[in-house]
């Protein structure tokens, strides 16, 4: 490959098979329109019912990422993009989605009551790798009586879910709108959390190299096809963000297909159409094992990707919030976040960032 990315090696461990593939990023979904599995829960067993009801809060919390698909996911790409070819507007799910990933939220707050309860929202890159649910599973086992739920969607999603107050902490990757919120009042902390990439990734025979903007230019001219999750995240932004720069405007084209989906899902989808797609490192690298996609962007320096932490200003539990985002951001936390770091990936995938002076 040319670049970092080949030094990279894939450890991930209680995978889920499913359909003879591992389920490597959560999704259960080896076809589209599956019906997504539970993703398997690395915490040892400790007995008692209280571990046990802790384990299915999250559970119900890593599961709710993936609300939204029993509202749309069932509908192939190629019957949608004919849709758009001839005319046809895509439904706008985004109601449904919202309200399903409402009723999980009040599932968590109804079910999951006693001890001190952290509802955190996160972009699906950062849930899909494994990362964030390797490092709260080392926060609560030196927290007891702490139970932390884990929502994933994408960032716009995330951050109407602070401005409703149903969520205590996000995790998103989005400057521009996070800054938005931030100017609205809304944050009581914000502050950088870690670091990652971006690439761009497709089948290795694709012929597709260079910079961003070269790579975006020959797939316009080849018609060469593109799948873009099209759903408000950090990831969507930031590649809207790099059409612009290459000076092409994607939108109704045949070879640029949306899934409205989060990215092991669009993974997956351009995985099975030999296309290109816009990954978030940590995520792909997850999916990795189960895909013939490789990485064919360089390490250009607008493929950085920052997270940042929010503490919502009128969160339901701020205080919790809050102490859990001042661990992450404390030598402690930042020791857990490099070893999960080495653990998933063999390498700092998440780069805990410098804090703002």
């Amino acid at each position: 490959m040319g670049h970092r990315f080949a030094a990279l090696r894939f450890v991930r461990k209680g995978a889920v098979r499913s359909g003879g593939r591992d389920d490597l990023w959560g999704c259960g979904e080896d076809r589209i329109g599956a019906k997504p599995l539970a993703r398997h829960d690395r915490r040892r067993s400790t007995g008692g019912s209280a571990a046990r009801g802790r384990r299915r809060c999250r559970r119900q919390g890593r599961r709710a990422h993936h609300a939204g698909r029993a509202g749309g996911a069932r509908t192939s790409l190629r019957i949608r993009g004919d849709r758009r070819r001839e005319g046809h507007r895509r439904p706008d799910r985004s109601g449904v989605k919202r309200t399903l990933v409402a009723a999980v939220i009040a599932v968590l707050l109804v079910g999951c009551a006693g001890g001190d309860r952290v509802i955190v929202a996160a972009g699906t890159t950062v849930v899909d790798s494994g990362f964030l649910d390797a490092v709260i599973d080392i926060y609560e086992s030196e927290h007891p009586g702490v139970e932390v739920s884990i929502v994933g969607d994408a960032t716009s999603r995330v951050l109407e879910l602070g401005r409703r107050g149903s969520a205590d902490l996000l995790i998103t990757h989005a400057p521009d709108q996070e800054r938005q919120f931030v100017d609205d009042g809304l944050a009581y902390r914000y502050a950088p959390f870690v670091d990652s990439r971006f690439v761009i990734v497709a089948p290795p025979d694709s012929g597709l190299v260079g910079s961003p903007e070269q790579i975006l230019r020959t797939i316009a001219r080849r018609s060469f096809t593109f799948v873009t999750r099209a759903d408000g995240s950090g990831t969507n932004a930031k590649e809207i963000e790099l059409w612009k720069d290459a000076g092409i405007d994607p939108a109704g084209r045949s070879w640029y297909l949306e899934t409205g989906q989060g990215m092991g899902f669009t993974l997956q989808v351009a995985d099975q159409r030999n296309a290109a797609t816009l990954a978030e490192l940590g995520a792909y690298l997850a999916a990795a094992p189960a895909l013939s996609l490789v990485p064919v962007s360089s390490d250009d320096p607008r493929l950085v990707n920052p997270y940042h932490l929010i503490v919502v200003a009128h969160a339901p539990n701020r205080r919790g919030a809050a102490d859990l985002a001042e661990w992450l951001l404390s030598p402690d936390g930042r020791a857990a976040e490099k070893r999960v770091d080495q653990e998933l990936f063999g390498t700092i995938v998440y780069e805990p960032a410098d804090p703002k002076p």
